[in-house]
């Protein structure tokens, strides 16, 4: 079997490419070939190489698949190579961008005088065409010819070529040395193939106009409603409505911008940093500023801000009017307890049922699992059924990834609603199982390592790994890069990471009562790779709840 060498999201342009791809990965011909394949631009930007052959007592080989309709152009093409139809390997060398110099000069001292050629395959040429076609470096596939034949064909070829450059040009080319194949394999593989990585950077700075364009037209056609609740999955777009309306809204009112979890508190800050006129606070920040006091730092946080917080802080509220003309909310869903939603109407002029407010939320089954109001009820007491706006279509999410995190919220939403999303990864989503901590922990640092390195070269801000448990509590912590982002599941709603690492996933707390719950929350967080780490005696549970095999 052949050495197959290729970009980790293996997208074939056609069917002709992939089952060309296979030929030379399992024909016994190509058995001691290194191939590279990928459909890059080749370096000047001239045409498009789809594979690239390292053969040993050869050399180099390019190999280019064509129709089998061959136009005028196509039966002249082998013209263009006709005084020995080889590429110089020096002037690769010399141009070749972004490459250490000492790396350059390797190949040229050790590797300069191999041979390298191009070979054009035309395949299922008709019988009639061939007799028409010149002599030329390309090579004409018959359409009766026996597929499995083709390897040796090209190698055939590419002999043909080196013999006619060395006659026409008194050119005598080394052998293969011991490493040059692997040596240009990895050179090469930077010419012809971008990393994964690289490629996921460069899809989200080409495609934020287009999703931003999108999200304008949505924006648009809802601007004039005063008082609206969107609902969609994760991925939506709802972060980003919610910064236009309070950039929007900051020039005339006194907007209060409320989350439920501190990261992204922060986060909106930052955006909002020129708004003047707009606050942003999380749930218990909110909670605390309105009270006024400080509290106990030992006490429980979950009793103090489902109970204590909030009856002191609409104590207060109920004493003075309203200081805010507007009020937005993300992630409303996490205030669906009927002690935060009177803190909510008390805050803006008008209250929920009256004023203007823009909520933001994900009804899903998963992530409402701890509320104490349900959302027909919400609708009923404050009137919000004339303002409803569902948000369909995923931004965020890779494909695969976004079609898990439906299976684990149980929507019924078809998954044509995903149609923006795309998968760059070869392996979108990756289950790994461990038997203790110990053993995570290495699989974890392992899986970190690889994806910084060769065939990834994801940056360590491209990266967060997600506990299960609260972060101070997991021991996955400490044994990580201090330049990789740490934290816990819930710590994060509303953030997103180009790779997600999920944790600590094992029978038990805090898995309890519902596993879904995380499930949905960290995986709805991954943009385009997705990795999943679970105790053996999770992992059948694990893979029921979210449809993996």
């Amino acid at each position: 079997m052949a050495k197959m060498i290729h970009g980790n999201a293996l997208d074939f342009n056609n069917q002709s490419e992939k089952r060309f791809f296979e030929l030379l990965r399992h024909s016994p011909a190509t058995a001691a070939w290194t191939v590279i394949y990928s459909h890059k631009t080749v370096t000047g930007g001239e045409r498009e190489t789809d594979f690239v052959a390292m053969i040993p007592e050869l050399g180099l080989v390019a190999i280019e698949l064509k129709a089998a309709e061959l136009s005028y152009n196509s039966r002249m093409a082998g013209f263009k190579y006709a005084r020995g139809g080889f590429i110089s390997l020096r002037d690769v060398l010399v141009a070749a961008k972004k490459k250490e110099r000492h790396l350059r000069e390797l190949l040229l001292k050790r590797c300069g005088n191999v041979f390298s050629g191009e070979i054009s395959v035309f395949l299922n040429v008709r019988q009639a065409d061939l007799r028409h076609l010149p002599d030329s470096p390309s090579l004409y596939i018959a359409s009766d010819c026996r597929y499995q034949d083709i390897p040796a064909l090209i190698a055939a070829k590419a002999l043909e070529q080196k013999a006619a450059v060395t006659q026409a040009h008194r050119m005598s080319f080394v052998k293969w040395k011991e490493g040059d194949i692997s040596a240009f394999a990895r050179y090469l593989k930077g010419e012809f193939i971008e990393e994964e990585g690289n490629i996921c950077r460069n899809y989200q700075e080409n495609n934020w106009k287009s999703n931003a364009s999108a999200l304008g037209i949505t924006y648009n056609m809802i601007s004039t409603m005063p008082r609206l609740l969107l609902r969609g999955p994760a991925g939506t777009g709802k972060t980003g409505l919610l910064l236009r309306r309070a950039r929007e809204l900051d020039r005339n009112n006194d907007t209060l911008v409320l989350c439920y979890n501190k990261l992204l508190a922060g986060t909106l800050k930052s955006e909002l940093a020129k708004c003047g006129r707009t606050d942003v606070w999380c749930l218990e920040d909110h909670l605390r500023e309105v009270c006024g006091a400080p509290w106990n730092a030992d006490e429980d946080i979950g009793p103090l801000l489902r109970d204590k917080l909030p009856a002191a802080a609409l104590e207060k509220l109920k004493k003075k009017k309203p200081a805010y003309d507007v009020l937005l909310v993300d992630e409303f869903q996490d205030f669906m307890r009927q002690g935060w939603l009177d803190v909510l109407d008390a805050s803006v002029k008008g209250g929920l049922a009256g004023g203007k407010a823009w909520l933001f939320a994900d009804f899903s089954v998963a992530s409402m699992a701890e509320s104490d109001v349900h959302p027909g009820d919400f609708l009923k007491k404050y009137g919000f059924k004339d303002g409803l706006v569902n948000l369909r279509v995923n931004y965020r999410n890779a494909t695969e990834i976004a079609a898990v995190v439906e299976y684990i919220a149980g929507s019924s939403n078809k998954r044509v609603l995903y149609d923006r999303a795309v998968n760059l990864c070869d392996l979108p989503i990756e289950v790994v199982a461990y038997a203790d901590d110990d053993e995570q922990a290495d699989l974890v640092n392992n899986s970190v390592s690889d994806l910084m390195g060769e065939g990834y070269c994801y940056q360590p801000s491209d990266i967060a790994v997600l506990s299960a448990h609260r972060a101070s509590e997991s021991a996955l912590g400490a044994s990580l890069r201090e330049d990789i982002a740490f934290n816990s599941i819930h710590a994060v709603k509303g953030m997103e990471a180009k790779v997600v690492l999920i944790t600590d996933l094992h029978e038990g707390t805090p898995l309890r009562p519902d596993p879904r719950v995380l499930l949905y929350l960290g995986a709805s967080r991954a943009m385009f790779k997705l990795m999943f780490f679970v105790h053996k005696d999770f992992y059948q549970k694990f893979l029921k709840i979210t449809g993996l095999s």
